[in-house]
């Protein structure tokens, strides 16, 4: 007796009975007469299902995303949105295996569960334009759980009793409440009555005539013989379940070696699965089909089956095309894969075989056991030109980590017989657990080592594998890691790894294409000849996890290997003896400038995207008596080149930790190189312990630099496009001095503690070594504002020091801003009429000494002059020299190397060393010397002492000790007093200037204040008569 249940919730009666006719067939509609619909309506019908899906989602309130339709279908939290996007514009078509999926999605999240009609069309045109199955009662009895629509209770009728044919047919709702009051009206009950019994019987005469006029078609699934020589066509057993034996399976040796488990908490599916104890002599177990397709379709064999206890086996499915004869049939080549079942998990196993000859009426599906091989089987299936059995099976190895030893492998060589290999036991040795596989690539033709995983990868999900190599001597080893997606046109992800005698983990990652694809293989490629590989601890999964810990990019980093490979140098520069302590262990190397010596780097292959960053990071020392100079390097290679540069000097024999991060720009880096430029010719460099770290930390010790202060110049005014500049305070809040030097980063953010706006407007400051608890004092930096940005904003200045371990406020801080508009009417759009040196600024302009403070790097509408930008010492020499020589001045001399800290590269090089020329050296105020060389400091800005100074010695000016000082500021240092009051009383200094105002006590100089560019306007201008 079968129940047939009204539509209680959400779904009225006619469109019960439309899903009814679509799931089982109509006498005059059914699904399987249906023509075959043309190509072109087809693509219409696509379009239509497209269109309809997208104005659904828009039409959801609040809105729905395509990030969060995603999210909701299960999909790929970084790139399912463009799956959603690609299905909503008919460029593709999902894959049935997100059905469950989607049908809840357009039930609920897109609101049809309100209207079940416009629900029962949609799917309809989505079973075709997809070739989707039609809905189910699992189906829609899963829908109605879900479905908030409240409704009355249905009322429940015993409907006449079902044929034996159509027996099987679930009901296609579960009741959820059930009625049985007398007051139910008997004319109800009796149409309804009425109305299930000729349902049902219309259901028979479907399923008598699918029997009669479509005998090839139950074949499309379980392992089912239809013709006259298989009288068990009505039982497939394919699950086991049946109680009357094996049949239509046969065992080919010992019956006895297969048993059925009745245990439905243990089996796949149902309540039995077949226990297979090969120990009793059994060779296979087999499956003969009769009558199977049609020239050119392809059958697939599947079964699920699992190893018991902790035992491993060994099995081959194959599948047999033959033909029938009265005696035994005759079979052609086979189709086969092997597996080793290594863990009691169920694991899908497949194989497939095309029908290549039209004489084939007979297909054979047979499982083969290995000696003494114990395996649970159960569910197996055989269909044709149908998607994977065990497409959507979570991937795994087989003996990743080669625990089952050398007897079941589990992995095959490209080559047979092509390479020697062993699995060691060696716990100590071994990546882990205690055995991993050593191969010896003794011959050309020991090419790889792969494993196919029979699970059909997914369109658009990503799949990683992993593996760890070592090498198995001094010698480094290179290999290549590819995962593929194998099929008619195979895709392939690879990364290549080059490992020493240290484990390392190589990683690479595959996001399926849009079609259709047998299986994965992840293969590891031996690129080194000649040499012994150890591999462990294999790996493969979905996602966006990485499956490889952080590790050290870098081989051989703290250079103790026999040699320094993989390093290479450019030229000669290794010296070959070593004397002192290395920095940490026993090993590190020493090299020697000499002109055939240029550096020392290393390249380490990668994927690299843009905004990917890297940190390089290394220790050295200066190993005699003269200073070491250099430049640490660390560049993205490609196509085109990014690189990050810091310049060094070494001065004796502690060793420093130095470091360079670089933030990769294009997107066809292919590899990133550390590298050690040597420029001091003759001198000594100690060097060990380097490090390339992914991201912008990198392995120099943390400083616990903490904030102090931040603030703008005094009298700082910001427009867009402008210059302005700022000073922070440090603090070092370790027990311990700093050795080397500090960078901490700044940048301009739209939001407080936002990311940088633009590139443009961000940079680093240099924090010299700081003593324990001891201050920075004032360090002073420039900001480029864009002129995109927009008046009357208020936006905020980002500084972090990179410390790890100390509170927000101490790390990082913000400090706002916002800008003006610019000056419409006047020469330069930050210096509006009335600015208190607008006449000097514009003179200069007037005269080709300057035509703003930004028109060489980048054209701007409106000219910016950035009076409040702090001076540095070579854009000084410009304007000094241009007011000495004349304003078209350029110097001609070729460079000399007058200053140790000033390379050529510099881009005002050669004008330092023409204003050298001109008034000699000067020795500034925040520039130390060191012994035997000239240095100026052009990375410091130029304090308006040394600023005075410059232009005494340009510009000579009487002055007269005895005079009475007129700035307060200055009266510690009568030398310098007087001759401040002598540029003031030549009316070159200004009264009361904005950026040093008097505070009440009198006029002040601020002498270790920065000069800014306005400064130098005003001073020069006065000073020369301009």
């Amino acid at each position: 007796m079968v129940k047939m249940y009204s539509a209680g919730v959400g779904i009225s009666q006619p469109v019960l009975n439309h899903l009814l006719a679509n799931r089982f067939g109509h006498p005059m509609t059914t699904h399987l007469q249906t023509a075959p619909i043309e190509p072109a309506e087809l693509a219409l019908l696509r379009r239509r299902v497209a269109s309809r899906l997208r104005q659904l989602r828009l039409a959801t309130y609040p809105r729905l995303s395509q990030t969060a339709a995603a999210a909701y279908l299960g999909l790929s939290e970084s790139t399912g949105y463009r799956s959603v996007g690609q299905w909503e514009s008919g460029e593709v078509v999902p894959n049935s295996a997100v059905r469950p999926q989607f049908r809840r999605y357009l039930w609920q999240a897109l609101g049809l569960h309100a209207h079940p009609d416009e629900f029962a069309a949609l799917w309809e045109e989505i079973a075709i334009a997809w070739d989707w199955p039609p809905l189910s009662d699992v189906d829609l009895r899963e829908l109605r759980g879900d479905a908030t629509v409240s409704a009355a209770p249905a009322v429940v009728e015993e409907a006449a009793p079902l044929p034996v044919a159509a027996a099987a047919i679930e009901p296609e709702f579960a009741p959820r409440t059930v009625a049985t009051g007398k007051d139910a009206p008997r004319a109800t009950a009796s149409r309804r009555l009425l109305l299930a019994g000729l349902l049902a019987g219309m259901l028979a005469l479907l399923v008598l005539a699918v029997a009669a006029f479509m005998p090839n078609f139950i074949v499309a699934n379980p392992l089912f013989g239809n013709g006259p020589a298989a009288p068990e066509a009505l039982h497939a057993n394919l699950g086991f379940e049946a109680a009357q034996g094996l049949a239509p399976w046969v065992v080919v040796g010992d019956p006895t070696c297969a048993h059925r488990v009745a245990d439905a908490a243990a089996a796949y599916s149902g309540d039995h699965f077949l226990r297979i104890d090969a120990t009793a002599a059994c060779d296979s177990l087999r499956y003969d089909l009769v009558n199977p397709p049609a020239l050119g379709a392809t059958a697939r064999f599947a079964v699920w089956a699992r190893a018991v206890g902790p035992n491993t086996a060994a099995v081959e499915l194959v599948l047999w095309p033959g033909q029938r004869s009265t005696g035994e049939p005759s079979m052609g080549p086979k189709q086969f894969a092997r597996f080793t079942l290594d863990d009691v998990a169920w694991r899908c196993l497949e194989v497939a075989l095309p029908i290549a000859a039209p004489s084939v009426n007979l297909v054979r599906a047979e499982i083969y056991f290995d000696d003494a091989a114990q395996l649970d089987l159960d569910e197996a299936s055989l269909h044709f030109d149908g998607q994977s059995a065990c497409q959507g099976q979570t991937p795994r190895l087989t003996n990743a980590s080669f625990e089952t030893g050398a007897r079941h492998l589990g992995w095959s060589f490209l080559a047979e017989d092509g390479c020697s290999w062993e699995v060691v036991t060696d716990r100590a040795g071994s990546h882990a657990g205690r055995h991993y596989l050593n191969i010896d690539r003794d011959s050309p033709q020991c090419t790889s080592l792969f494993q196919d995983v029979l699970s059909a990868p997914l369109p658009g999900v990503t799949y990683r594998a992993r593996i760890w190599v070592r090498a198995t001597g001094d010698t480094p080893v290179q290999a290549s890691w590819t995962l593929w997606a194998l099929g008619e046109e195979p895709a392939s992800s690879t990364r290549r790894v080059v490992a020493t005698d240290q484990w390392r983990c190589v990683e690479t990652a595959l996001t399926a294409p849009l079609e259709t694809y047998d299986r994965l293989r992840a293969e590891l490629y031996f690129d080194t000849p000649d040499a012994v590989f150890a591999v462990d601890d294999a790996w493969i999964a979905t996602g966006d996890r990485p499956l490889c810990p952080p590790q050290e990019l870098l081989l051989n980093p703290g250079f103790e290997a026999s040699n320094a490979a993989p390093w290479q140098e450019i030229g000669r520069c290794l010296a070959p003896a070593q004397e002192g302590e290395a920095h940490s262990g026993a090993g590190f190397v020493r090299a020697q400038k000499a002109a055939e010596c240029a550096s020392l780097f290393q390249d380490v292959f990668a994927e690299i995207a843009p905004g990917d960053s890297a940190t390089f990071s290394i220790w050295l020392r200066a190993a005699g008596a003269t200073p070491a100079r250099g430049q640490l390097a660390l560049r993205a290679i490609g196509d085109q080149t990014d690189t990050a540069e810091t310049p060094f000097t070494l001065t004796d024999d502690r060793w420093v930790c130095l470091e360079t991060t670089l933030t990769a720009q294009s997107g066809s880096a292919v590899h990133w190189r550390p590298e050690i430029y040597f420029g001091s010719e003759g001198s000594l460099y100690d060097l060990d312990d380097a490090a390339l770290m992914l991201g912008t930390a990198g392995a120099c010790p943390q400083a616990q630099y903490a904030l102090q202060r931040l603030d703008w110049l005094p009298g700082t005014v910001a427009y867009p496009g402008s210059g302005i500049s700022g000073l922070v305070e440090i603090e070092n809040l370790g027990e311990t001095p700093t050795q080397w030097p500090h960078v901490l980063r700044y940048w301009l953010a739209a939001t407080r503690n936002g990311p940088p706006l633009v590139d443009e407007a961000s940079g680093t400051l240099t924090v010299p070594p700081l003593a324990a608890n001891a201050s920075s004092g004032p360090l002073y930096f420039d900001l480029a504002l864009p002129p995109s940005l927009k008046a009357g904003k208020t936006y905020y200045l980002m500084v972090d020091t990179g410390a790890t371990g100390l509170s927000g406020s101490q790390r990082r801080r913000a400090l706002p801003l916002k800008l003006e508009p610019c000056s419409a009417d006047s020469l330069f759009c930050d210096i509006p009429n009335g600015f208190w040196a607008q006449a000097e600024a514009e003179a200069w302009y007037t005269d080709g000494i300057t035509s703003g403070c930004r028109s060489e790097t980048q054209p701007y509408r409106d000219l910016p002059f950035c009076p409040q930008q702090t001076l540095s010492v070579d854009t000084m020499a410009v304007f000094l020299l241009r007011h000495l020589v004349e304003p078209v001045y350029r110097p001609t001399a070729p460079f000399q190397g007058v200053y140790a800290d000033v390379p050529e590269s510099l881009r005002r090089s050669r004008w330092l060393e023409a204003l050298h020329d001109e008034l000699g050296f000067m020795e500034r105020s925040n520039c130390p010397q060191v012994e035997d060389e000239l240095r100026i400091c052009p990375q410091a800005p130029l304090l308006r002492a040394d600023l005075l100074r410059y232009l005494a010695a340009a510009r000579p000016v009487t002055t007269t000790v005895d005079a009475a000082p007129h700035f307060v500021d200055l009266e510690d240092d009568a030398t310098f007093s007087a001759l401040a009051t002598a540029f003031w009383q030549a009316g070159v200094l200004p009264d009361n200037d904005p950026a040093c105002p008097d505070l009440g006590m009198g006029p002040r100089f601020c002498p270790q204040q920065p000069a800014r560019r306005i400064d130098a306007a005003v001073w020069m201008v006065r000073a020369f008569g301009d």
